[in-house]
């Protein structure tokens, strides 16, 4: 089939390629004019609302509010949360008297009776106190005329804390002998002990014997000849092992010990062996420690 187009009145024979373009064409064409109508058409408007609806809507509103605060107001004196009750004058001035009259002396509370303090614990008095060179030497008054109680000590202290590293004291044992206690912090390996090296042949291993309030504490009796020893002896050293395994060497200053020793060995025995420190006195040295410092850790 020939297909044709007219041009200026002639009909012009189309290819295939013709044909399908003019098609393309004028179905866009055709939908062009289909929008511009559409955008072009009337406009429907909504039908207007009279004056007297918005007058009968306005009370709707009003009424709805109302019944609602109505309701509200109702649920309220039901439940108990809005009390409307009336309330007689003479039993609201009766209710406010009883409410500012003063109470009775039998309707007050009875003040407590403090218990009786208990009287405060004799204390020691200390009666001589001395300084030999790194050591002080102290002696306390057992309370009721029980005696005297003589001792040396010595203190070592970490250097920026001020803390106790290690602490020594050469007390009476009460049986004309002496003991010693050792004091460290609880931070120590206990299986290891308190090594002493005053100039034995071997060490002296003291062990620990008991911890608390951030102290571990080693005892022992001095023997004759370990005291002699000390006496005599021109350096000490006191070796700790830390809970990491790792060993800490301090130096035990021996200036004035001989002096202090000879004057502890002028007293007399007071105490038993046996008997603890006086109250108030078992964490204590009976003087004052010395300000030597101690290697820091």
């Amino acid at each position: 089939m020939e297909r044709t187009a007219r041009h200026r009145g002639v009909a012009v024979p189309l290819t295939d390629a013709e044909y399908r373009h003019n098609e393309r064409l004028e179905t866009a064409r055709v939908a062009v004019s289909r929008s511009i109508a559409y955008r072009n058409r009337p406009q429907r408007r909504a039908p207007s609302t009279s004056r007297g609806e918005q007058t009968l809507r306005t009370i709707a509103t009003v009424l709805m509010t109302a019944l609602v605060l109505v309701a509200a107001a109702y649920a309220a004196v039901h439940f108990g949360l809005l009390d409307v009750r009336v309330q007689d004058p003479s039993l609201a001035q009766q209710a406010a008297a009883q409410a500012t009259a003063p109470e009775s002396p039998a309707a007050a509370e009875p003040t407590p009776t403090p218990a009786p303090s208990r009287p405060a614990a004799a204390q020691p008095q200390m009666i001589d106190r001395q300084t030999y060179g790194d050591w002080i030497y102290g002696c306390f008054a057992a309370p009721d005329g029980g005696g005297t109680r003589c001792s040396i000590n010595q203190s070592l202290l970490n250097a920026d804390t001020r803390n106790l590293v290690f602490f020594w004291r050469i007390i009476e044992n009460g049986q004309g002998g002496l003991a010693a206690i050792l004091r460290t912090p609880d931070s120590v390996m206990l299986r290891a002990g308190i090594r002493l090296n005053a100039g034995t042949p071997e060490p002296i291993v003291i062990p620990f014997d008991s911890c608390g309030r951030g102290l571990c504490q080693a005892t022992g009796t001095i023997a004759p000849d370990f005291l002699q020893t000390l006496s005599t002896t021109e350096q000490i050293t006191a070796t700790l092992v830390a809970q990491n395994g790792q060993a800490v060497t301090l130096q035990v200053g021996v200036d004035g010990l001989a002096e202090a020793l000879a004057a502890l060995d002028q007293t007399q025995p007071g105490f038993t062996a046996s008997a603890p420190p006086p109250s108030g006195q078992q964490e204590q040295a009976p003087a004052a420690p010395s300000e030597q410092q101690a290697p820091q850790q």
